[in-house]
């Protein structure tokens, strides 16, 4: 996240200056298109056609018009979004990756390098943040079967807002330095955005956490709700009702086949 290409140049230790954009450095050893570099091209060219047909198989499949003249279902609006943060990480992140591995410096110049790392980390953020707004979509319905659905669209936002943010720093953390010397040679890297060690550490295990911690913690929480709902003490509750209670024997019966259409909705959509 605070790292540009996974090159040993910028790494090397020894008396450099650092400082903004265009900065001329020397005495650092320069990176190769390496066979390892050959690999992880070929790995990302594959994984960018099986991304990009599956994500665009999916976004179709939600997006086209429905037989049913029926209020079409939030948990296709869902997948939708997923679908197409999936497809910016795809088109953005993959053969962003591609290129720099086969130029291996960074020749698009400071602006690209800046825009491009605040791209990726975004369409980064996004794909990690619209499965948890997926799983508290779910657990909404599954627990909550009557209560109202109208949270979806502001959940999305937020996902969408919060990538947009946290992606920021990018713009001012990454810029262009070049190496004088024989070989001209032009990198996008963080170096000397970072007063100290610690706050390019700090830096990164936030980024991290956010990346991955906390997503997968909400939606362990949300499944982990979602199971006990469905397999939780309803169905003792339906067996001590009181007899002349019709009604609440009524409504303690629908509530789990709601729970179950909610749940069998989320496995169909999980299934598409």
């Amino acid at each position: 996240m605070s790292s540009g290409n996974d090159t040993p140049w910028g790494s090397a230790t020894g008396e450099e200056i650092w400082a903004g954009s265009g900065v001329e450095v020397e005495g650092s050893e320069l990176p190769t298109f390496s066979a390892a570099a050959k690999v992880r091209v070929g790995v990302t060219i594959v994984l960018f056609v099986s991304s990009a047909g599956g994500n665009l198989a999916v976004l179709w499949s939600v997006t086209r018009p429905q037989p049913s003249p029926a209020r079409p279902s939030p948990v296709r609006r869902l997948f939708a979004h997923l679908a197409a943060a999936d497809l910016l990480v795809t088109f953005v992140v993959m053969p962003l990756d591609a290129t720099w591995n086969i130029t291996v410096q960074w020749l698009a110049g400071d602006i690209a390098c800046r825009t491009l790392m605040f791209l990726k980390l975004m369409a980064m953020y996004a794909a990690a943040f619209l499965p948890v707004v997926i799983g508290l979509d779910r657990q909404a319905a599954v627990l909550h079967p009557f209560g109202p659905r109208s949270g979806g669209r502001k959940l999305l936002g937020a996902a969408w807002g919060l990538s947009f943010l946290l992606a920021l720093p990018q713009l001012f953390l990454f810029h262009t330095v070049r190496r004088a010397g024989p070989v001209p040679f032009t990198q996008c890297v963080t170096r000397g955005s970072f007063q100290a060690q610690w706050q390019e550490t700090t830096y990164n295990l936030f980024t991290f956490g956010c990346l991955f911690l906390l997503p997968l913690t909400a939606m362990v929480i949300c499944y982990s709700r979602i199971v006990l709902s469905v397999s939780g003490p309803w169905t003792r509750k339906r067996s001590h009702a009181p007899a002349d209670g019709c009604a609440l024997r009524r409504s303690l019966d629908n509530r789990p086949r709601v729970r179950l259409r909610a749940l069998a909705e989320l496995l169909r959509s999980e299934g598409t």
